[in-house]
């Protein structure tokens, strides 16, 4: 936004967002199965994505607005910097809980 656009806003009474004031975009995915960092799997998990990092987790215990259905498994891991990230792995065996030969891996954003 352009200052000049920051001071029409203003002018007609509208709320004026600076870059550091916009909310954050938070995505949810839930899928078959979360593995957390520690390598333990939670059943049915949703995972809350902001910014391209994990900002939260929980049960799915009813069905939420604004979903995405991921098929098997969500896998949380740290980076470089000790953030946490969450990656889609599908296909995956549910049943031993590994990956198979044609697993793919893509990071959630």
């Amino acid at each position: 936004m352009m200052a000049s656009e920051g001071v029409a806003a203003e002018a007609l009474g509208g709320p004026v967002m600076r870059k550091a004031e916009r909310p954050v975009m938070r995505k949810r995915y839930a899928s078959h199965y979360l593995r957390t960092a520690a390598g333990a799997y939670l059943r049915q998990q949703v995972v809350e994505v902001a910014d391209g990092r994990v900002a939260d987790y929980f049960p799915l215990e009813a069905e939420i607005e604004d979903v995405v259905w991921l098929p098997g498994v969500i896998a949380l891991e740290r980076d470089d910097s000790g953030r946490l990230v969450a990656y889609h792995d599908y296909p995956y065996d549910l049943t031993s809980l590994q990956p198979v030969a044609a697993t793919r891996r893509r990071q959630l954003p």
